[in-house]
């Protein structure tokens, strides 16, 4: 029940939350098995679309192919998009077309590919009155999700948004 992951996401959720609060805004937290969330939600709310992003690990996909097909049982679509990674692995290839077979030329590509665009946040400012007002219910705490805390705190990673604009500043 000491799981680093799972309080480093908590504390980037309750720092996401705190966030929208403060400009009236806000987000719902759920906690449980992906398909049977979504089914809640499905019973809960009128969904047309839903976007999230990919997630390249192997549960993962095969997690998000059963949520494809519980939405689509549904009459909802899955739209996903570019998340953990700054390009995809189609978007550094050789002049051939092919993905690269060595690294330093590779890493030659990726970082003349690379430009400010890719290291500022999404100007979103203009869209948070299209964002939902708070839920009733905050962000639950990591006891309630069934687990301690551990000794994140004294690893040296920063948590959320500002945490990981400060590492990349670094």
């Amino acid at each position: 029940k000491q799981d680093r992951r799972v309080e480093f996401i908590h504390h980037a959720l309750t720092g996401i939350q705190e966030q929208l609060e403060a400009i009236g805004r806000g987000i719902e937290v759920f906690y449980g098995f992906p398909v049977e969330v979504y089914k809640e939600l499905a019973r809960t709310y009128t969904i047309a679309n839903v976007y999230t992003n990919h997630d390249y690990e192997p549960y993962a996909v095969e997690r998000d192919a059963e949520v494809a097909k519980t939405l689509s049982d549904r009459g909802i679509g899955l739209h996903t998009f570019k998340d953990q990674v700054i390009f995809e692995k189609d978007e550094v290839l050789t002049a051939a077309g092919s993905p690269y077979t060595v690294f330093t030329p590779y890493k030659r590509a990726w970082l003349k590919k690379l430009d400010r665009f890719y290291l500022q946040p999404y100007p979103v400012q203009r869209y948070v009155r299209s964002l939902a007002a708070p839920p009733d219910a905050r962000c639950p705490a990591l006891a309630d999700l069934g687990f301690v805390p551990t000794n994140l705190s004294e690893v040296p990673v920063p948590t959320g948004m500002s945490g990981a604009q400060r590492l990349l500043e670094d």
